[in-house]
């Protein structure tokens, strides 16, 4: 009795270690996933796949701890009691629930689409605009061509360029036969073809047009090292970098005036009274 007491409570020793180790690994990951999204993005590939490194590790170590327990398991099972078989039965599928757990983490974690490069302008998110669209996730999806598969927390802007040329068209009040006209497309590029691909081979000179060329330049700091030729890929994040602080800016001074209005309302309401005193006063 006393050694089927000892292995319950190794088994549950065992257990909480793993449930730990799972928790740690997990906490792991998402503080590199998070760190990934400030950082550029060469650094943000590398911390990307340091992150993966230390979940595959992770779901690694919590297999061996299974496999460890299932051999304490088959030694420990002729001598253990009805309780003690169950006990090792629990740590077992325990230890098999964290891999599980882990491996289905990751791909919430690792949204492969917000670490495609593309600068998040708004720091929306799918969930957002469904939201604010009134519509389902699915509803949206299906609006905007978009894969089944794409989850919530994509950003606005990987949903954006993984939209088909045909979705980004329509947006604009076009067929795909004029917006190929227009931006020159080659024929490697067809109406479902996703848009951060078919944009980023638009020349500056279709883009922006030669009559801009030079305010465009000036506007974002580009130098002699872009020309009417360079690609749109070439450029687009610095664009969308400086269309990032000029978004932060806007809604920072938007919560500031609002958060001045809020005030001003409340110093009226506490002034009103005083206000009403002093015309009873004066009509006494």
């Amino acid at each position: 009795m006393d050694e089927n007491k000892e292995f319950e409570k190794q088994a549950e020793e065992i257990a909480e270690e793993v449930a730990e180790a799972a928790e740690e690994a997990a906490e792991v990951v998402e503080e590199a996933a998070e760190a990934v999204e400030e950082v550029s993005e060469e650094v943000a590939e590398e911390i990307s796949e340091a992150a993966e490194e230390i979940a595959e590790e992770a779901a690694e170590t919590a297999e061996e701890t299974a496999e460890a327990v299932s051999e304490v398991f088959e030694q420990e099972k002729k001598k253990c009691s009805k309780g003690g078989l169950i006990t090792a039965i629990v740590v077992i599928i325990l230890a098999v629930f964290c891999i599980l757990l882990g491996l289905g983490k990751f791909p919430k974690i690792y949204n492969k689409y917000n670490h495609m490069g593309y600068v998040n302008i708004t720091g929306r998110t799918l969930a957002d605009i469904a939201e604010e669209s009134g519509m389902t996730l699915d509803e949206l999806l299906e609006e905007y061509n978009l894969p089944a598969n794409m989850p919530a927390n994509t950003q606005e802007s990987a949903a954006y360029y993984m939209m088909p040329v045909k979705s980004i068209a329509a947006m604009y009040g076009m067929t795909f036969e004029d917006m190929k006209a227009m931006l020159d497309f080659g024929d490697d590029v067809t109406e479902d073809t996703v848009w951060g691909k078919a944009e980023g081979e638009v020349t500056l000179e279709k883009y922006i047009g030669e009559d801009n060329f030079e305010d465009f330049k000036e506007k974002y700091g580009f130098g002699d090292e872009i020309t009417l030729e360079t690609k749109w890929k070439e450029v687009r994040k610095t664009v969308d970098l400086e269309s990032k602080r000029l978004y932060d800016e806007q809604k920072a001074t938007e919560e500031e005036e609002d958060d001045w209005e809020g005030d001003e309302e409340a110093f009226e309401e506490e002034e009103e009274p005083e206000a009403v005193e002093e015309t009873e006063e004066a009509a006494e």
